[in-house]
């Protein structure tokens, strides 16, 4: 199943250790630091999944990213990848209108283990069809 999957994270070693875990598995991987180089990329390339930091140290933060991909033609799988526990993070994502448009959630550091990321990743995109 090979896909095309943008990381979104601005923590580098988060970003290269999910594409290392990603690109294992023939998914195609691209990876950006801030939220505008995402929203950027998003604009130039259909991406079938990202995965993202809700928590962004950036202008653009992680909820307008998935905010714009709702926006895309093709709709990209979101998957938070957050060291904050989703139980803090559902009231935001209720609040912002989101909750709806993530598929699953990552938490740093538990699931930040190769066969975590990977079965998440691939059970949200064998959903895409």
């Amino acid at each position: 199943m090979h896909k095309r999957i943008l990381v979104v994270d601005d923590e580098i070693d988060i970003c290269t250790y999910l594409k290392d875990a990603l690109e294992y598995e023939s998914h195609e991987v691209d990876v950006a630091k801030t939220g505008d180089e995402a929203l950027d990329k998003l604009d130039q390339t259909s991406f079938d999944a990202v995965l993202i930091d809700i928590r962004l140290e950036t202008q653009t933060s992680g909820v307008d990213v998935i905010k714009r991909c709702r926006e895309l033609p093709s709709r990209p799988s979101i998957i938070v990848v957050s060291a904050t526990p989703e139980r803090l993070l559902r009231p935001i994502f209720d609040r912002e209108g989101i909750s709806s448009s993530i598929e699953t959630f990552l938490e740093k550091p538990a699931d930040i283990k190769p066969d975590v990321i990977v079965r998440r990743v691939n059970t949200v995109l064998s959903k895409r069809g």
